[in-house]
């Protein structure tokens, strides 16, 4: 009986525990996939020039009607696209444009998210080597959340 009680007990602890387990795996694997993308030389590490263009790249696609800046509009369709607002686990829309508009015009412009990116980029670079290991990125993306 005592067998089949810490059997029990095991089981409902894997039940319980199982799912946020796999959760984690999948968000791992999401970040690892989004380092690789941005590792474009593929050695292991984010230089600041590669993160600079996965950065430009991120802003070309926001920038959905191609003027020049992203309204609050195209910034909330591209983070409802990546999932970040049904989540819940990133900032909104309108606290992402506060926080890298510097000018409070509404309009986000290249200069002002590239300034953002780059302030991230110091910010996750917690050894100050001008590059982001894998570890640096994923604990920065899960920071940001």
């Amino acid at each position: 009986m005592k067998r089949f009680a810490r059997f029990s007990a095991l089981a409902l602890a894997g039940l319980v525990g199982g799912p946020v387990a796999f959760a984690d795996k999948l968000e791992d694997a999401s970040l690892q996939a989004k380092f690789e993308k941005c590792d474009s030389n593929a050695d292991g590490k984010i230089s600041r020039e590669e993160h600079d263009a996965a950065a430009k790249e991120q802003y070309e696609k926001m920038d959905a009607d191609h003027n020049g800046y992203v309204t609050l509009s195209e910034l909330g369709a591209t983070m409802e696209a990546k999932g970040a607002v049904k989540s819940g686990k990133m900032m909104s829309p309108a606290e992402k444009m506060k926080k890298l508009d510097s000018d409070g015009d509404q309009r986000l412009t290249a200069e002002e998210y590239s300034s953002g990116k780059n302030q991230m980029f110091d910010r996750w670079d917690t050894d100050k080597n001008g590059s982001l290991t894998t570890s640096e990125f994923m604990t920065g993306m899960r920071e940001s959340r």
